[in-house]
């Protein structure tokens, strides 16, 4: 019981306490909100590994969570209050605008946990629990992949927030194209990365016995590059609730009804194929708004020939070490060895490129 107390009080501290971040980098000033966010995981961290050695009670850990969190928030409130940059203010026409945006932004977190997790839940009780345990585990996420694109989103929101604000619809497509090239840079090859080491993964982490799966990896690899098409950024900077709660109210459904009638045809591969397909026609459906709210077409707000330069290079670099797969019998060798030169190749040729095409760039006008 006390966990779950410990759970429910750290809700709303959590919120309170990111505040201060979300600011910050709405504010320009990314690395002081990246500096104080993960100072504070870093404090968090070490004070529950601190609590567990010295009590070896799971109730003081939870607690060290509860407290660090609610530290956090204390010091971020007190700091705002000393800049005099926040005032209490209590406007119901302020607070109505607020509910306007923040209710329906809730209901479609809620069902984007459904969204999220309705594979699993609806496997849970299909398959074996061994089964069920090599489904889980292939459902490999990735922390610093997830922290990387939402960092990323963060700080492109506050700043399509402002170049809508002032119509400039070249800044807003420009930012929004920025954006994607930073996140496809990354996530394209560490999808093509997950998929051909998929294997040697599963061993390092979890041994042969759980070989199996891999094959459940590599295909849910797949939704990590398309992550580089934000879903509601461009939504969520022009305050449009009503949009991100439809699509959340129309794909939460249809992913629930598809994964169902797939996992009865075709088990656990085809309950995460119609869960990842739902996810991704989300994000490639959402293009058509973004289209609509540029006014240009797709290829003005997204770099389609970077893209595919990206995606020769990183093509190439798989298909090296697919070739030297042979040389290897151990094929976690094989993913040390070559999955170092996948690295080496695929960011040094992205570098070159990138300084190539900064140097060719035409200077300002004397």
């Amino acid at each position: 019981d006390i966990e779950l107390y410990c759970i429910l009080l750290s809700a709303p501290l959590t919120l309170a306490s990111t505040f201060i971040e979300d600011l910050l980098i709405a504010r320009g000033s990314v690395w002081a909100g990246s500096l104080y966010s993960s100072g504070f995981n870093i404090f968090k961290s070490a004070s529950i590994l601190l609590a567990a050695w010295w009590t070896r009670d799971v109730v003081w850990v939870f607690w060290a969570f509860v407290g660090i969190t609610g530290l956090r928030a204390i010091i971020g409130w007190t700091f705002l209050y000393k800049t005099e940059e926040l005032k209490p203010m209590f406007s119901k026409e302020k607070t109505l605008n607020v509910l306007r945006y923040a209710l329906p932004v809730s209901l479609a977190a809620l069902a984007g946990m459904a969204l999220g997790n309705v594979d699993q839940m609806i496997l849970s009780f299909r398959l074996s629990p061994a089964k069920f345990a090599f489904y889980a585990l292939g459902c490999l996420t990735i922390p610093p992949l997830d922290i990387f694109e939402s960092s990323v989103n963060r700080i492109l929101i506050p700043r399509l927030a402002k170049a809508f604000k002032m119509g400039d619809h070249a800044e807003s497509r420009l930012l929004f194209s920025e954006a994607v090239s930073e996140l496809y840079r990354f996530l394209l090859p560490a999808t093509v990365g997950l998929v051909v080491y998929a294997k040697p993964i599963i061993l390092i982490l979890f041994t042969k016995r759980y070989l199996p799966a891999a094959h459940y990896l590599q295909m849910y690899a797949l939704m990590y590059v398309f992550w580089s098409l934000p879903f509601d950024s461009v939504a969520r900077a022009r305050g449009d609730a009503k949009w991100i709660l439809q699509m959340s109210l129309v794909f939460a459904p249809l992913s629930i009804l598809a994964t169902w009638l797939a996992a009865g045809q075709w088990s656990a591969m085809g309950a995460l194929m119609a869960a990842l397909g739902t996810k991704i026609s989300m994000r490639l459906y959402s293009l058509v708004y973004d289209r609509r709210c540029f006014g240009a077409a797709c290829s003005e707000f997204l770099p389609l020939k970077y893209m595919a330069v990206q995606t020769g290079l990183v093509l190439l670099a798989a298909s090296g070490s697919l070739l030297l797969r042979p040389l290897f019998s151990e094929p976690r060798n094989w993913f040390l060895f070559t999955g170092l030169l996948f690295t080496l190749f695929y960011f040094g040729a992205t570098y070159s490129i990138n300084r190539r095409h900064q140097e060719n760039r035409p200077g300002p006008i004397p």
